[in-house]
């Protein structure tokens, strides 16, 4: 299985990186500017399971709406009570990758 970043911007652009192994806190927060926190019920990204990240503070510092993230959060969850501000990063691969681990 590829592990991959990919990044959708508020501006609607998709970059996608392949990446060998795990990614640590500061590339995350360096990619949507500042304190991550989990996309919630956001699992799945083109048929593969993903763990997606956003800015924690998105709303109380102003950042542009993301309207591709948030219709791909939509259709994936069906959950529509919110939406997506700032870059959005979606990591897909293996569960070492998405940073999941055994009990």
């Amino acid at each position: 299985m590829t592990n991959r970043m990919i990044i959708v911007t508020a501006i609607g652009v998709l970059i996608e990186t392949e990446h060998d192994g795990p990614l640590d806190l500061k590339t995350l927060q360096d990619k949507v500017g500042g304190h991550i926190e989990t996309v919630p019920y956001l699992t799945e990204y083109d048929g593969e399971r993903c763990v997606a990240y956003c800015n924690e503070y998105g709303k109380v510092n102003g950042l542009a709406f993301n309207p591709a993230a948030t219709d791909l959060w939509h259709k994936v969850t069906g959950y529509t009570q919110d939406v997506l501000l700032g870059d959005v990063v979606i990591l897909v691969g293996d569960d070492k990758f998405l940073g999941r681990t055994e009990d």
